[in-house]
């Protein structure tokens, strides 16, 4: 018998037997967004907006400065704003894309476990009836058609939620494992905000401010231009580029707040998928309450409840996607039009402003 004094340094070296501990944790999505300033491109936007705050500084200074120079300084500070401001919204769209992206495959994969599982027993019922009499060899092939597709529907389940671990963990720099990611947080599925919103907030998005701003240069080089030292066609040629400036820009903007409709249009739209595929997957869950009713009362066979399991398991899973597909359009419509969406996306934006 051992003692008891010794228990405890025994159990420490069976522990030590087993190999290196390795800690795991939950991992939700607030966690991973914590991520976004980390980013290459988050990094790269912040550096430069740094730079160009420094370099307005000394323009500010420098008593040689013309307009010209002040201008371009204060126009490059806005512009390395604005894409700072657009990075970390690509940055929040990416890690939310990778990180749903696993919670879907893994539940994909959980489904197709689920349809594996009533292909083997559907199969096993036509071998019984095969034997008894009651269904014929087509039947049983059937029944082992249906086994090998959910056979290979697990498989490819299984490698799709490979992949997007891959791509997660690429993203975030560390190892991490479907079973430990938490669901989505129900404040993260913001409001809608309005149209009009939207629209305002993209008159800053940077591939707009950039060609605006060409705009703004092609007017100062025309303001500053005078009869008594400057020939007229040096006039006339910079009112003509003035001109072509504020057509492109205006070309451009059109073009760019269609974009920004058409993001909105497909958030509308994400949304009525939302409503219609959560009404049914409450429908499934009704029939699935009244199949286990009738499963008790012996007015159905077990494979037959169990096929509404699957039915259900499946209508959770549309149910899903149409969440993160809503949540992706929320986030692509914030990074395309920089109208911010606030709540939890704005607390994982804690950086350098």
């Amino acid at each position: 018998m051992i003692p008891t004094s010794l228990r405890p340094a025994l159990f420490v070296l069976a522990l030590l037997a087993l190999g290196p501990v390795q800690f795991v944790y939950a991992l939700t999505l607030p966690e991973a967004l914590n991520r976004v300033e980390a980013r290459s491109s988050v990094v790269s936007a912040r550096t430069e907006r740094r730079d160009a705050q420094a370099n307005l500084e000394r323009a500010l200074r420098d008593p040689l400065a013309v307009r010209a120079d002040t201008l371009q300084a204060e126009q490059r500070l806005s512009l390395a704003e604005a894409s700072l401001e657009r990075a970390r919204y690509a940055a929040l769209s990416e890690l939310t894309n990778a990180y749903t992206g696993v919670l879907q495959v893994n539940e994909q994969a959980a489904l197709a476990e689920r349809g594996l599982a009533l292909s083997e027993r559907s199969l096993e019922i036509a071998t019984i009836r095969l034997e008894n009499g009651s269904a014929t060899q087509l039947d049983l092939g059937d029944a082992q058609a249906s086994l090998d597709e959910a056979q290979n529907t697990l498989r490819a389940a299984r490698e799709a939620r490979d992949l997007a671990l891959n791509n997660l963990a690429s993203i975030l720099g560390e190892e991490v494992e479907a079973a430990d990611l938490e669901g989505i947080p129900g404040t993260f599925f913001a409001e809608l905000p309005p149209l009009e919103a939207a629209l305002e907030s993209a008159e800053r998005h940077p591939d707009l401010l950039s060609v605006e701003q060409q705009a703004e240069l092609a007017a100062l080089s025309a303001d500053v231009l005078d009869p008594l030292y400057a020939p007229q066609t040096q006039i006339d040629t910079a009112e003509s580029q003035l001109a072509s400036a504020r057509s492109a820009f205006e070309e451009t903007r059109r073009g760019f707040l269609l974009q920004v409709r058409n993001l909105y249009s497909q958030a509308e739209n994400a949304r009525e998928t939302l409503r219609l595929e959560a009404a049914s997957l409450a429908n499934a869950r009704a029939r699935l309450q009244t199949q286990r009713q009738r499963l008790e009362g012996g007015l159905i066979s077990q494979i037959e409840f169990e096929q509404a399991v699957v039915a259900t398991a499946q209508a959770r899973l549309e149910a899903e996607g149409a969440r993160v597909g809503y949540l992706s359009a929320l986030l692509e419509l914030q990074a395309g039009s920089l109208v911010p969406l606030g709540g939890p996306f704005a607390a994982s934006l804690g950086g350098e402003r």
